[in-house]
């Protein structure tokens, strides 16, 4: 019905101005299914959550969580039991893992730049194709994880156990890897310019591949050629 130059459609009122049709089928944005479960399973394990910010205490236990694609931008998780749970595609920057257990998580694709990662368990977890740039990994725990493709540029990796881990055209490069732990590791095509691996364990790591420049091996050399 037409009143008055407004057109009352179902009960919702559109305007109809200078031959211009109204969107057809046109809805407010929601959230995807996936943020909303997402969403539900934290307030569940107890965190709280105000408007973009996510604080969840240490005690939270969310083993096995479906956090697929959930927006965790500073997020404060520090100490979480995270093992097993799907973060995949996760909007992790900056953010706050200290000392977290993500043990087998599958963080494939997640954004965890600039995050704080420090002593945390990765053990065996799926980071392909994950954004590391410039995250703080000391004394990370990455034994078998798989980080083939993943972008670890200007990473902090100091100390941190990468022993046997899938590093296949990874990006390693200017990445702090001082007394890493890369014994039995695959480096295949993976990228160490201007890495520091001053006192880095390499033994029977597959360095086939590796770009090399300005490199600093585990005996203090530079190098452009390999270690």
């Amino acid at each position: 019905m037409k009143l008055n130059g407004v057109w009352l459609i179902c009960g919702a009122v559109v305007i109809v101005a200078a031959g211009i049709a109204p969107p057809v089928g046109a809805v407010p944005a929601t959230p995807s299914a996936e943020v909303t479960l997402g969403n539900e399973a934290l307030a569940t394990a107890g965190c709280q959550i105000s408007g973009r910010a996510v604080f969840c205490p240490s005690s939270a236990d969310l083993r096995g969580a479906d956090l697929s694609g959930v927006d965790l931008r500073g997020a404060s998780l520090s100490g979480v039991d995270l093992r097993g749970a799907s973060l995949s595609g996760a909007d992790l920057y900056w953010s706050n893992l200290t000392e977290a257990n993500l043990r087998g998580a599958d963080l494939r694709g997640a954004d965890l730049r600039r995050a704080n990662l420090t002593e945390v368990n990765l053990h065996q977890a799926d980071l392909r194709g994950a954004n590391l740039r410039g995250a703080n990994l000391t004394e990370a725990d990455l034994y078998r994880a798989k980080l083939r493709g993943a972008n670890l540029y200007w990473s902090n990796l100091t100390e941190a156990n990468l022993r046997q881990a899938d590093l296949r055209q990874a990006n390693l490069g200017e990445a702090n890897l001082t007394e890493v732990n890369l014994r039995g590791a695959d480096l295949r095509g993976a990228d160490l310019r201007g890495a520091d691996l001053y006192w880095a364990y390499l033994t029977g790591a597959n360095l086939s591949g590796v770009k090399w420049r300005n490199t600093l091996c585990p005996d203090g050399t530079l190098t452009d050629t390999g270690c």
